[in-house]
């Protein structure tokens, strides 16, 4: 569908169809021009994106592309741009065929026979990990997995490559696990609009690599080289237990603005009145360092706390 509109935008094919409903014989009126050796920008490079750039080569186009990641906000009206007598706009018509929608329909009877049937193997994306999230006894573990690889993200300087270790407690859902620490690590970088579904094919873009192994161990580890993160799951939320091999005092649930500094144990002290203010609690960690747990903060407020602290905001 999208090759389809780019080669009828640069053969000015809807124009000169229009013409001819209109009764004219404009030929000139609509000189097209090749898509060889023309450079064909491509604005988000998922599944699709990377299917018309690959096809597109084939015509003797070079293809560039941008992939931001997209905001849950609704997108302003491009109404100027739609208008534009240069521009082909239709609604999503990607799968608008006689077979595609009884193939789609067909596959979603089959993938729901096999979810009731508890084969788990059903409507591909990312099976495993959706199938980890349908139970909340399972989703607590993704959660937990999330949350610790998230706080690993800002502690270790957006690490590449990390170790996830699981409890057996947690056995069975190595792909859930993976694919919500991929979820963390991506957050913690400042990357919104990941979700568990579009979480392997991000780390593969990204350069991530998340190694899943069991463990002997009650909790759920995250570990980049000689930084760690220890925790584990609760009804209340993900309970943080540990940074590296300093323990917290008290459980910790992963929720607010976490200011972390595994350094020194009294730092709290120097923080200006007005960020003292807004602390709800702080705690020496047994080991070395302290951690200090804030409500909601400005931007403003986030950059000074980030002088002392690693900050993870939830």
């Amino acid at each position: 569908m999208t090759c389809a509109c780019i080669l009828s935008l640069a053969r000015n094919v809807p124009q000169a169809a229009a013409s001819m409903k209109a009764g004219k014989w404009a030929r000139k009126e609509y000189m097209g021009e090749e898509v060889y050796g023309k450079t064909l920008a491509i604005i988000g490079l998922g599944r699709i994106g990377s299917e018309v750039a690959s096809r597109m080569q084939s015509f003797g186009m070079t293809t560039i592309g941008y992939d931001p990641i997209v905001s849950a906000e609704e997108p302003p009206s491009f109404g100027a741009l739609i208008e534009h007598p240069k521009i082909i706009c239709t609604p999503h018509l990607g799968a608008s065929t006689i077979e595609a929608q009884e193939r789609v329909a067909s596959e979603i009877a089959e993938n729901i026979i096999a979810l009731n049937n508890g084969s788990g193997l059903y409507g591909a994306l990312n099976a495993a990990a959706l199938n980890a999230v349908l139970d909340e006894a399972k989703a607590q573990w993704v959660r937990a997995a999330n949350a610790l690889a998230h706080i690993l993200s800002v502690i270790a300087d957006s690490p590449k490559s990390i170790t996830l270790r699981y409890p057996k407690a947690a056995s069975g859902l190595n792909k859930g696990l993976m694919a919500g620490a991929i979820v963390g690590l991506l957050q913690g970088c400042g990357n919104a609009g990941m979700n568990l579904i579009n979480a392997e094919m991000n780390a593969k873009k990204e350069g991530i690599q998340v190694n899943v192994e069991p463990s002997t161990e009650n909790e759920l580890v995250v570990c980049a080289g000689a930084t760690s993160v220890s925790g584990y799951p609760s009804p209340a939320g993900t309970i943080v237990s540990a940074f590296n091999a300093s323990r917290m005092p008290v459980p910790l649930i992963a929720v607010g603005t976490l200011a972390i500094n595994l350094k020194e144990t009294r730092v709290v002290r120097e923080l200006p009145d007005s960020l003292k203010a807004k602390l709800s609690v702080d705690y020496g960690l047994v080991g070395g360092g302290c951690v200090a747990l804030f409500g909601s903060l400005s931007a403003d407020e986030v950059e000074q706390l980030s002088v002392l602290f690693d900050v993870v905001q939830f």
